[in-house]
C-alpha cells in the first residue's frame, strides 16, 4: 500500500483519533502508517470509506483481527520495563506542557495522576474479579489506539535515555535492524525499511526520527499480537 493511500485512510478515521495535541497527533499518525502498510486499518471498519480506486471491503480489512490475541496488560508492562526501561512499567498521560493529567477515575491510593495501563485497564481487557470483569484478549481497534498512543509517549521517554537509544539504534536512527529484533524478533523485510525512512523524513531532529521509528514498530500489530 503506497504511503499516499495510507494517509488517505488515516483521514477517514474518527476525529477522536486525531483530536490530540499537535505533537502526539503527528507521531500517532506516523505510528499507524507502518501497520497500515501491511494491510491493517487503525480505526474502526465502520469509519472506512473506500477510495474509488480501492475495492477492499471494510470487513476484509479486519479479517486478521478475528484470529489474533492481543497482548495483556502484564505483557505490556513487561515490554515497557525490559525493552524501553520505563521503571514504573506504565506511561503517564500528559498535557501540552508535559504535566501528568489527573482524574478521579485514575485514582491509585492518594494519587489521581493518569497512567495508560491503569486508566484504560478495562478497555485493554484486564480482568477484575471485584468488578466481575473477565480477561479479554480480543484484538480491537480501541486496544490498538490506546497502545499506539502509549508507545508514542513511551518511546519519547525512552529516547531521552542515551543507553536505550543506543541499544535500539546502535548504528544510527536510520538503521532499524535492532529495533525490529527487539520488538518483533526478526529483521526488517520487504519495503518496511523504505516505509520507515519515508516516515522519518517528516521530522527534522534525530530524536524525533528515533521516536517515530520506535513507536511504529513497538505499536505494530505484529509486536502486540499473537496471530
Amino acid at each position: 500500500m503506497r504511503l499516499e493511500r495510507i494517509t488517505d485512510v488515516i483521514q477517514t478515521c474518527p476525529r477522536d483519533w486525531l483530536d490530540l495535541n499537535s505533537k502526539t497527533q503527528k507521531l500517532l499518525q506516523t505510528a499507524a502508517l507502518l501497520v497500515l502498510s501491511t494491510g491493517f486499518l487503525s480505526c474502526a471498519p465502520t469509519s472506512f470509506q473506500a477510495n474509488k480506486n480501492n475495492n477492499r471491503s471494510p470487513a476484509s480489512t479486519f479479517d486478521s483481527l478475528k484470529s489474533c490475541s492481543f497482548a495483556d496488560t502484564n505483557t505490556l508492562r513487561s515490554v515497557l520495563e525490559s525493552k524501553l526501561k520505563i521503571a514504573k512499567k506504565d506511561v503517564p498521560l500528559v498535557d501540552d506542557k508535559g504535566k501528568i493529567k489527573t482524574s478521579a477515575e485514575c485514582k491509585q491510593g492518594a494519587s489521581t495522576e493518569c497512567y495508560y495501563l491503569h486508566k484504560f485497564r478495562a478497555d485493554l481487557g484486564e480482568a477484575s474479579p471485584n468488578e466481575g470483569r473477565l480477561a479479554n484478549t480480543e484484538c480491537t481497534p480501541t486496544k490498538f489506539r490506546i497502545t499506539t498512543e502509549m508507545f508514542i509517549n513511551a518511546c519519547e521517554m525512552a529516547m531521552s535515555q542515551s543507553e536505550v537509544k543506543a541499544a535500539l539504534f546502535p548504528n544510527g536512527v536510520g538503521d532499524f535492524e535492532y529495533l525490529y529484533l527487539t520488538f518483533v524478533g526478526r529483521r526488517p523485510e520487504g519495503n518496511e525499511t523504505q516505509v520507515l525512512e519515508e516516515l522519518q523524513s517528516q521530522f527534522e531532529s534525530e530524536d524525533k526520527k528515533a521516536v517515530a521509528a520506535c513507536a511504529s514498530v513497538a505499536a505494530s500489530l505484529e509486536s502486540l499480537t499473537i496471530m
